[in-house]
């Protein structure tokens, strides 16, 4: 039976910076994933993702965020892969921005956390969002918030990226091969896979939606899979004022999105819909017409510029009910670490939790992980 210092179960955002964290600390360390990632099946795809500093859904979540742009710029500088655009960020106005998860004061909170941790930004009005960033010329609110050193990290990218790195500094992988149990077993634990048992002296499960199969029975239902739609939409003649050198990503009402990141492939904006609970062992991963029925009129109220919709595609956000992320430590399995991090705002903060959390179970923590975090905040109402 192959014996290993840690085994990372799930290796997607979260799983791949963890796995290659314990390769560079020197672990014998395995990530293990059900499918094989990069992927379209969780919730890290879609060819961007928002990347920003300063923090509205709450300043204990800032310094992560940070250090995450220092492990990717790194990552960057190491491998040569560009994988992050850092286009600017805008907050436009606002008290409940991109999602119904995110409580009053958003806004507030995003400029207080760029203030206490000195994430260079601005406060602007609607006349300077507009004469600055003409994608925004619907723009009218009272003020907006605009983070220059924020943009969009390229998800895919970022994944394929961790795990290359990881696996030359020593790392294995097993892909297309689910996890189906993790017991403890003499000071060691044994991780049951369709591929036969590996043990490890430390377990990190970054299981996505998939995280209920190791849950205990009391913290199952406390998670909830959400299906959610992505779409684009033609950026036609107006291309140059969607383009990233114009245009930065935003968070606006109950939308965000992204500008045009290649040509022809238009704009990318979304908005959530916290109600379509799904069964992650059988989703559906088709684009209805009333998901397109959904987002479409935001959409044309805020860009009525924007041309005709192109294309759609489906990701899954896993929720915890105060929507914080879950990062503790298994209440029936010591050694075992738990990483729920998603809830709609996860992947920007990924390659340091990542990092923390391998780090931690190695002995040799980083960043702590805060309170907000814990099961007993994360999973109560």
């Amino acid at each position: 039976m192959s014996e290993y210092d840690l085994a990372i179960i799930g290796v997607g955002a979260f799983g791949s910076a963890a796995l290659l964290a314990a390769a560079r600390a020197g672990a014998r360390v395995i990530g293990i994933d059900r499918f094989h990632p990069p992927h379209t099946m969780g919730s890290t795809h879609g060819e961007t993702r928002i990347v920003r500093a300063a923090i509205g859904e709450g300043v204990a979540y800032t310094p992560f965020a940070l250090r995450s742009f220092d492990l990717w710029d790194e990552l960057a500088r190491e491998t040569g892969a560009q994988l992050v655009n850092r286009c600017g960020l805008l907050v436009l106005g606002g008290v409940l921005p991109h999602a119904t998860h995110v409580a009053a004061g958003f806004l507030e909170t995003t400029i207080e956390a760029a203030r206490r941790f000195d994430i260079a930004h601005e406060v602007i009005g609607a006349d300077e969002v507009r004469r600055r960033f003409p994608a925004y010329a619907a723009f009218d609110g009272d003020a907006a918030y605009f983070e220059p050193g924020a943009g969009y990290g390229i998800p895919e990218k970022m994944v394929e990226t961790q795990i290359k790195a990881a696996r030359a500094h020593g790392a294995e992988v097993q892909f297309s091969n689910p996890v189906s149990r993790v017991v403890e077993a003499g000071g060691h634990h044994e991780v049951t896979t369709a591929q036969g048992v590996l043990r490890a002296r430390k377990v990190i499960i970054c299981a996505g939606a998939w995280m209920n199969t190791f849950l205990p029975p009391a913290w199952q239902a406390q998670l909830t899979v959400t299906r959610q739609t992505l779409h684009w939409f033609d950026v036609g003649a107006q291309a140059p004022a969607f383009s990233p050198a114009r245009m930065p990503v935003f968070i606006w009402d109950d939308l965000y999105g992204f500008p045009q990141v290649a040509q022809g492939g238009g704009a990318k904006i979304a908005t959530e819909v916290l109600s379509d609970v799904i069964d992650p062992a059988n989703p559906d991963r088709s684009v209805r017409p009333s998901d397109v029925a959904h987002a479409e009129p935001k959409v044309r109220a805020h860009f009525p510029q924007l041309g005709r919709h192109l294309r759609s595609a489906v990701c899954l956000y896993t929720s915890t009910p105060r929507f914080d992320f879950l990062v503790d430590a298994h209440p029936d399995m010591p050694g075992v670490t738990l990483v729920s991090a998603c809830s709609g705002h996860g992947f920007k903060h990924s390659a340091a939790v990542g990092e923390a959390v391998a780090l931690a179970a190695l002995g040799n923590a980083h960043l702590e992980i805060p309170d907000a975090f814990r099961a007993a905040r994360a999973l109560s109402v």
